[in-house]
């Protein structure tokens, strides 16, 4: 068992993680604890189970929380349509974009950026 303090401020800090490799049984849960609402991720597929997302938000006046659940399929398409797509780009006799443009980047670099500036 291991718990790690990710940052610190003033009041102590703002993120814990604990690992622990003690359970018998295959097991994948994320919990992610915020002043009210918790998100859950549950499972990897195969023997860690289906994936599932759940969101817990409490609400002003206490008790039990609004619960969201949100089940993802067994099998995730994703990755071969990403490798179907850069596959094609690579191969085109015109070169092309993979994805997105560099207006988009110059965008989510921003993000990234303003992220990390809320964070000091």
């Amino acid at each position: 068992m291991r718990a790690v303090v990710l940052g610190e401020r003033a009041a102590g800090p703002w993120a814990l993680m604990h690992v622990s490799w003690t359970e018998w049984k295959n097991l994948f849960s994320l919990e992610i604890y915020c002043r009210s609402a918790k998100l859950q991720v549950d499972g990897l597929v195969r023997s860690y189970g289906p994936q599932r997302l759940t969101s817990y938000l409490m609400g002003p006046e206490l008790g039990p929380p609004a619960v969201e659940q949100i089940d993802y399929p067994d099998e995730d398409g994703s990755w071969a349509a990403e490798w179907l797509h850069f596959r094609s780009a690579i191969l085109a006799s015109e070169p092309r974009s993979l994805s997105g443009d560099l207006d988009s980047a110059g965008y989510a670099w921003s993000c990234v950026e303003t992220a990390y500036e809320q964070c000091r």
